[in-house]
């Protein structure tokens, strides 16, 4: 009959009889009919109604308030209210389970689980598509910077970097990788990208700052190939050294700013938003080690003669 706000939680308000009743009870309620009345008539009459039970059995029965088609389909809807705390995406991937495993519906019969899973299921193939069209639009962008095709690779592998991060952060909050999960791992790949293109371009600025300074002799041995190479690889090697120790800082400063700033989106504890923050902080954190380690390491083997 109407509802009362706990900060921000709503509660219905449901008005119900207090009288415990069970199903002898009702049996036992009177009822009247064309007899009692008329024996109520008579002056003699002393009682105008009879138990429930004399002229009908009573027993629980299902049954829809109403009929409801669903794309030219019979269908009735079961919902329900979690509890406050609750999130869906366990809940609903349970009762799929349990309604595919063990339930035996009747013939003709199917069940679909709604909520959440249904509208990641329906959402999930344009996301992913999107996201495939512009990792090709990244690509060939990289690829005519960078103009070589080991670097570019190894910048659009580099993403899986934010994974095991956010993978770990969603399994200690209970989370799962749905739809707003996919929202956070966006906004890393694009954090990841900056920190990758930082490091390669410092590191490409210092062996092109060897190669200007050492040009290759018009003619050369055997000899001075293979010592021209030896300094070219440790050049090569100092560069990616150099970019690591040098964008470290920067990356440090950006990641973890970019974390502290989604807490607040983990404190509210929102079925929504929890789940990008938790995303966008331990995937943040974890691939900041991982690209300060790992890739200049990469970008040294990849770039060896």
């Amino acid at each position: 009959m109407g509802e009362v706000w706990e900060d921000d939680y709503e509660l219905p308000i449901i008005v119900k009889d207090d009288s415990d009743m069970k199903f002898s009870s009702i049996e036992n309620l009177g009822v009247t009919s064309p007899f009692t009345l008329l024996s109520g008539a008579l002056p003699d009459g002393d009682n105008n109604t009879v138990p429930l039970r004399q002229v009908a059995k009573v027993s629980p029965l299902w049954s829809q308030t109403r009929i409801m088609h669903r794309g030219g389909e019979r269908c009735i809807t079961v919902t329900a209210e979690l509890a406050r705390g609750t999130y869906a995406a366990p809940v609903e991937k349970r009762i799929a389970d349990i309604m595919e495993n063990e339930i035996e519906l009747p013939q003709g019969t199917r069940a679909e689980v709604g909520g959440e899973i249904e509208y990641d299921s329906e959402a999930m193939p344009q996301i992913t598509g999107g996201i495939a069209i512009s990792m090709i639009i990244v690509f060939f962008f990289l690829l005519f910077n960078f103009k070589k095709y080991g670097i570019t690779t190894v910048c659009m592998s580099a993403l899986g970097l934010m994974l095991p991060g956010a993978l770990i952060g969603l399994g200690l909050m209970n989370r799962t990788l749905g739809l707003t999960s996919i929202m956070g791992l966006i906004t890393l790949m694009g954090m990841i990208m900056r920190n990758e293109i930082l490091i390669f371009e410092h590191a490409n600025d210092l062996v092109k700052r060897f190669v200007a300074a050492h040009p290759k002799p018009p003619v050369i041995t055997e000899e001075m190939r293979q010592q021209y190479h030896k300094d070219y690889n440790e050049a090569v090697r100092q560069a990616a050294y150099d970019a690591g120790k040098r964008r470290m800082v920067p990356i440090f400063l950006t990641t973890a700013t970019t974390a502290v700033g989604v807490v607040p989106m983990i404190i509210a504890q929102s079925s929504f938003w929890m789940p990008v923050g938790v995303t966008i902080f331990a995937g943040g954190i974890g691939s900041l080690i991982m690209v300060v380690t790992m890739l200049p390491v990469v970008y040294w083997k990849v770039n060896l003669k």
